[in-house]
C-alpha cells in the first residue's frame, strides 16, 4: 500500500493500488508525521485516516483510541 491524495482529504491516504484507481487518486511523496499527543482529535482522525483506518470509524473512535491504536 502506498501513500495517495484523494480530493476532500487534506492528508495522504494509505491506498491499495485499486483502491486508489477507484477514487481517482494520485500518488503523494509526501511523509506524514504522528501528531502530539496534545493535538486535537480531528488531527487524530486524519491520521488514523492516513494509515489506512475507515474514516466512518476512525471519526466515532474517541480520541484516547486513535492515540493507542495509531500512536506507536
Amino acid at each position: 500500500m502506498k501513500l495517495y491524495r484523494v480530493d476532500g482529504y487534506d492528508r495522504p491516504l494509505r491506498l491499495s493500488e485499486a483502491h486508489a484507481e477507484l477514487l481517482g487518486a494520485t500518488e503523494s511523496t509526501d511523509v506524514i508525521l504522528m501528531p502530539a499527543r496534545n493535538a486535537a482529535k480531528a488531527v487524530w482522525v486524519d491520521y488514523a485516516v492516513s494509515q489506512g483506518a475507515d474514516p466512518v470509524v476512525a471519526e466515532a473512535t474517541t480520541k484516547a483510541d486513535l492515540i493507542e491504536q495509531y500512536g506507536a
